[in-house]
């Protein structure tokens, strides 16, 4: 049975309010959520949402997911949400299920945050293969691959694993309620610059601009937490004119 909106639901102290859902059938079909997210009063925690999944008692699924470019320096998302989860499913169930995936951006605890200390720097145009293992919690996590290129003079025009020097890392197991982000690097010889990120179901990369030519080590730190997560019951929208995608 669908739920009204707005409804409100907690994942522990957190309140997610969900005020928008929606097709627009003007974008394909796309199905609009939003929302806001309320923490307690107290805390210097901040939250974002990382992922929607829309289902229906049919087994049919649509995903969304979002990742961060970087904590250090990343401006969290506002309190307030409005996104969009591509496609939509058939109007005439009684209901689709949303489940919304939270992560924190801020307020991390220690054991939370984990760093691969004086890792080599691979020589220009190799790849250093040589797996570190780190624990964080109880969640394994890997260092897997460390690629140099030639710093990119381009200011970032390239952002390419052909093309620019990455950092892998993985989650072994591709556990569920996980979320891996970069937070921050050193080297033992000056300022190395980020230039992006990629991933995959169960690992999660750096792309890099430049590294000091001179650096022997480096130093890349990353928090690993457990998500939280809210489901509603919500009622399918069926705009006039609107056909499934």
């Amino acid at each position: 049975k669908p739920e009204p909106v707005p409804a409100v639901k907690k994942a522990g102290d957190l309140e997610v309010q969900l005020d928008n859902f929606s097709v627009d059938p003007q974008k394909g079909g796309e199905t609009i959520v939003g929302g806001s997210l309320r923490c307690p009063k107290g805390t210097n925690e901040t939250w974002e949402l990382m992922s929607a999944k829309l289902s229906d008692a049919t087994g049919n699924v649509l995903r969304q997911k979002w990742h961060t470019f970087s904590i250090e320096g990343h401006q969290p998302q506002p309190p307030s949400f409005l996104t969009s989860i591509p496609g939509s499913l058939w109007p005439d169930e009684a209901a689709w299920r949303l489940k919304l995936e939270l992560k924190r951006t801020s307020g991390f605890a220690r054991e939370e945050v984990v760093t691969f200390k004086n890792v080599p720097v691979p020589a220009m145009g190799t790849t250093n293969n040589t797996a570190i293992t780190k624990t964080s919690g109880g969640i394994k996590i890997v260092l897997k691959e460390f690629v140099r290129k030639p710093n990119d003079t381009n200011g970032g025009g390239d952002m390419s694993l052909y093309f620019e020097s990455h950092v892998t890392v993985e989650l072994p197991g591709k556990p569920d309620g996980i979320a891996i982000d970069f937070l921050d690097m050193k080297t033992d010889a000056g300022k190395a610059e980020i230039g992006g990120n990629f991933w995959t179901d169960s690992s999660y990369g750096v792309l890099l601009n430049s590294i000091p030519t001179n650096a022997k080590t480096m130093d890349f730190t990353f928090v690993v937490q457990k998500t939280r997560s809210v489901d509603f019951l919500v009622k399918p929208p069926n705009p006039k004119g609107w056909v499934p995608q």
